[in-house]
């Protein structure tokens, strides 16, 4: 989806809308700043006139000379020694002195230069004005510096802030449908370097585009105010300028677009590659790794060359213009005869506009790779979620009589239906068990209870309630889960236990650690419930991070329970403990277990055997045994290791 450029950029801005009166004190300080650039100049010529004598073309002015030729009041003249007006000798005399002794050695040009200076009105006194204004007006446009490029990057970094943070609230209120269709690396790269790309582009940008503009306008008005002609005569070049950078910075936008993608694709090799380090490591797969990486580092160097090309031609481009322009105002000043002082505010003027101008056309290329990030974010932020809340959802109370799936088929995508002509009943307080081969639709109809999905014909409902008229939020508050792949977190072993409860006691915690058997383990570790697990669990077992998981769910102690083989990784001994645990637990409670090991489903209520997403058979145990069909056989390549297979008749 092709996105307006402008719409992109004036809804990046918005963000910066909630911080305006930062952005108003910065372009009050902005033109503080323009305007103490634009008196360098000014002080400049009026500085050179009055040290090198020069003044302009007019004549001195009667009276000691003040800054810009005005001329001071005459009481100041017994201030400067210029005048003669003590009795006793002074600098006057001593100048006299140095010219009388000047003559006498035979250094006339000398002698000449000191009676010149002592016959001006002009003095060290006159100069010291002059000398300090230059410093002084170079400290005031270096505070203003400071001061807007402070506000404005406060401004940016909080508005990139808070679009990061919207970003990451609205990736997890997508549906799990978002997930599989995008690569996890473009995700991460999209909330990491998109908005990183944006953030330096949003405080870069932003300051030079409120004081830069102001300062190029106060400088074209001051060479226009100096001499009209000359200052056309000078800038006619510079409309030149805007070719170079409005073509390069077409360019520079879709390298830019191109190279955030080849970022992603890297995230997603890192992200692929570390968390599978042992299988890379197991199969000697480490320089076919570093190759493929490297292939896709090579294809990002690419267009970051390109961006570089592209970002590094304006500049020189910009400033030959400029000096074609000041080449031509010189030889115009040698035919009207302007004196070398006034040339000099006027070129001094000239160059102090480079900055602004070559700043603005960098302002034109990042804002260009600003775009590029940003229509990224902002894909992503317009996704609307596949599952979301009616108008006027329905709170679910406890489920008092039945989960039903009427007529349910669902399909992913258009390559063919996961499940088709589910008609089934699981009753309160009883347990459900899912059995069948891999691919068999087993876990997609256990994410259709939490509502991770919507069925793409049939319905759903608890107690009579359509899933689709609730409030998600209630729904899932009654679910508890445990996945057949552990997800834990990088945090302590208690916030992970109370994940899905967060104001849950420390004896809480325990309790559900001892009925999931994983207090004893626990105690053991370096710093107990304060251990921190590392990422993914990485510091524990497969079997300690699975009865995490468990005391999690029973934490949470919800009235529906879904176990997707939810012993899998324990070893027999614990296995028996936490399926003791389990039972306790789903006393009067509605769970769906999906179970591999068929050990542990033997007792459950009803029995549905799932077979290329049709409900094959339906039963207890016993029954399903009788019936010598696919659970049977199921049952006796686990206990009997007869190596049948479902497709495969019986001998």
């Amino acid at each position: 989806m092709k996105l307006d450029p402008m719409a992109s950029y004036r809804r990046l801005l918005s963000y910066a809308m909630p911080y305006k009166l930062r952005l108003i004190q910065a372009i009050l300080i902005g033109g503080l700043f323009a305007a103490s650039t634009g008196a360098i100049p000014w002080a400049l010529q009026h500085s050179f006139g009055a040290v090198f004598g020069d003044s302009g073309g007019t004549e001195p002015s009667e009276g000691p000379v003040g800054l810009g030729g005005w001329v001071l009041p005459e009481w100041t003249g017994e201030m400067l020694p210029g005048k003669k007006s003590s009795e006793a000798g002074g600098p006057s005399e001593a100048l006299q002195a140095v010219s009388d002794e000047g003559s006498a050695a035979g250094g006339g040009e000398q002698g000449n230069r000191a009676e010149s200076l002592h016959n001006s009105p002009r003095s060290l006194w006159h100069i010291l004005p002059y000398a300090a204004l230059i410093p002084l007006l170079g400290l005031l446009r270096g505070l203003f510096d400071f001061g807007n490029r402070y506000l404005i990057g406060w401004v940016g970094d909080r508005a990139v802030m808070d679009m990061r943070n919207e970003l990451f609230a609205h990736v997890h209120a997508l549906s799990l449908g978002f997930f599989h269709r995008n690569h996890t690396g473009q995700l991460i790269g999209r909330v990491t370097s998109d908005c990183q790309m944006i953030q330096r582009a949003v405080s870069s940008v932003l300051s030079d585009l409120i004081k830069q503009p102001i300062t190029l306008v106060v400088l074209i008005g001051y060479v226009f105010f100096r001499n009209t002609l000359l200052a056309v005569f000078s800038l006619i070049l510079f409309p030149l300028c805007v070719l170079p950078v409005i073509m390069y910075g077409r360019k520079v936008r879709r390298a830019s677009s191109k190279a955030q993608r080849k970022i992603g694709d890297l995230v997603d090799i890192l992200q692929e590659t570390f968390t599978g380090a042992r299988i890379v490591k197991g199969f000697c797969m480490e320089e076919h790794e570093a190759d493929r990486f490297s292939s896709h580092a090579q294809n990002l160097f690419r267009q970051q060359v390109k961006i570089l090309r592209s970002s590094s031609i304006v500049e020189p481009v910009i400033v030959f213009l400029s000096c074609l322009g000041i080449g031509a105002a010189l030889v115009y000043c040698f035919q009207v005869g302007m004196t070398h002082n006034e040339f000099l505010g006027f070129a001094t003027a000239l160059m102090l506009m480079y900055e602004p101008v070559k700043k603005l056309s960098r302002i034109h290329l990042t804002i260009q790779q600003s775009l590029a990030a940003a229509e990224r974010v902002f894909q992503v932020l317009d996704e609307e979620p596949e599952i979301a809340d009616p108008p006027n959802p329905v709170t679910l109370p406890s489920i008092r009589e039945a989960i039903r799936f009427s007529g349910v088929d669902f399909a992913y995508d258009s390559s063919g239906n996961v499940l088709e002509g589910i008609d089934l009943e699981v009753r309160a307080g009883t347990v459900v068990a899912l059995v069948g081969p891999s691919g068999g639709g087993k876990s997609t109809l256990c994410n259709l209870i939490p509502r991770f999905y919507d069925p793409t014909a049939g319905s759903v409902s608890i107690d009579g309630h359509d899933l689709r008229t609730l409030s998600t939020r209630s729904l899932r508050a009654q679910i508890g889960i445990v996945t057949q792949e552990t997800i834990l977190f990088n945090t302590s072993v208690a916030r992970n236990i109370a994940y899905g409860k967060p104001d849950a006691t420390a004896s809480e915690i325990e309790d559900a650690a001892r009925r999931a058997n994983a207090h004893r383990f626990i105690v053991e570790l370096e710093q107990g419930y304060d251990t921190v697990i590392g990422e993914r669990g990485s510091r524990l077992s497969g079997g300690q991070c699975q009865r995490l998981a468990i005391a999690r769910a029973i934490l949470k102690n919800p009235p529906i329970l879904i176990l997707d083989e939810a012993t899998s990784s324990l070893d027999s001994e614990s296995e028996y403990l936490v399926q003791k645990a389990l039972d306790e637990l789903m006393a009067d409670r509605t769970v769906i277990a999906i179970a591999h090991r068929l050990s542990t489903i033997q007792h459950a209520d009803t029995i549905v055997v799932l077979v290329h997403g049709r409900m094959q058979e339906v039963g207890t145990h016993e029954e399903l045994i009788a019936c010598n069909g696919v659970y049977e056989r199921l049952y006796r390549m686990q206990f009997q290791k007869q190596a049948w297979t479902i497709d495969e008749p019986r001998p």
